[in-house]
């Protein structure tokens, strides 16, 4: 289900045909690994072999980094807070709102 995987400054991060994103948190929190997952889908556009699932999920961290109330987020959900090996899956509902959820928490 997953067309490209990149890896960002240690971080790393896949996009799924549907342009939903699946993060790996390790010791960065959710905010700050969804934005270096967000900066180097830019990356890829910008150097024009993107392809349509990238553009979305450029689109999906856009409006989840401006619309998420990631200190809320955080304290409802440590392992959010970064330090625990742990896998978010983001994909919009809408072309106003995303849904997330916490996948287990191994890379297999």
């Amino acid at each position: 289900m997953t067309t490209n995987g990149h890896e960002s400054n240690g971080q790393s991060f896949v996009v799924g045909d549907d342009g939903s994103v699946t993060l790996w948190l390790g010791e960065s929190c959710i905010q700050t690994t969804a934005k270096q997952a967000y900066h180097a889908l830019m990356a890829v556009l910008l150097e024009s072999d993107a392809s349509e699932a990238d553009q979305h999920a450029a689109e999906t961290l856009r409006l989840f980094l401006s619309e998420m109330d990631f200190a809320s987020l955080r304290s409802r959900y440590p392992a959010m807070a970064g330090g625990v090996d742990c896998r978010v899956r983001i994909h919009l509902l809408d072309e106003r709102q995303c849904l997330w959820e916490i996948l287990r928490n191994d890379r297999g």
